[in-house]
């Protein structure tokens, strides 16, 4: 039998963009798997685009914020494009009976607010693919790439230093610098970047 709903990712500007098509129901792929497995190949940033989307489900609606909380648990961060409004009451639908079953296991409800809440409440939802990827992008990076380009002083040091930790935006451009500086001149391999699609929709 065919999955309800099948996938495929593509990058830009260092976002993966995953492109849902199909309905999301109870007995298709899970989209947290998906991120999980993006997660380990070096992906921090998605962009979830739900234009292909017709029906979802409200048990696996909270599959969105969740899989924003798996992201942001590897300092990774999750977003939706082009959700509906009918997509997001089933987000908020699904974010009022999880806490009613996690109250009842006696959880204090302030606990319960902090935990689930905020990954509901702070899920973006965009209408425009360039206003979303461009929503990822740190507004230090500017500044911090020209940095690295020209030298650094102690000051920019300094600066550097207590901003890295908490930006995986600057840390992956940084890398995907010095790997673009480090193959300068080396003889280009045969190789095609695009979107990529396996079975079930998986990655390949």
């Amino acid at each position: 039998m065919e999955p309800a709903v099948s996938w495929t990712t593509r990058k830009v500007r260092g976002v993966a963009i995953i492109d849902l098509d199909g309905d999301l129901v109870a007995d298709r792929p899970p989209l947290p798997d998906l991120i999980r497995e993006l997660l380990a190949r070096g992906h921090s940033r998605f962009l979830v685009n739900l234009r292909g989307v017709t029906n979802i489900d409200v048990e696996v609606a909270g599959d969105l914020p969740g899989s924003r909380w798996i992201a942001c648990l590897r300092q990774g961060e999750l977003k939706l494009l082009n959700a509906r409004k009918e997509h997001m009451n089933l987000v908020w639908l699904s974010f009022t009976e999880s806490r009613e079953r996690i109250q009842r296991t006696g959880v204090h409800e302030a606990l319960v607010d902090q935990v689930s809440g905020s990954y509901y409440f702070e899920l973006e939802n965009y209408s425009d693919e360039i206003e979303a990827v461009v929503s990822f992008e740190c507004p230090t990076w500017d500044a911090l790439r020209a940095w690295a380009q020209e030298g650094f002083d102690a000051a920019d040091s300094a600066r550097i230093a207590g901003h890295l930790p908490d930006c995986p935006w600057c840390r992956d451009q940084l890398r995907i610098m010095e790997a673009a500086e480090g193959s300068a001149g080396r003889p280009a391999e045969g190789s095609r970047e695009g979107p990529t699609e396996g079975p079930r929709g998986r990655p390949e």
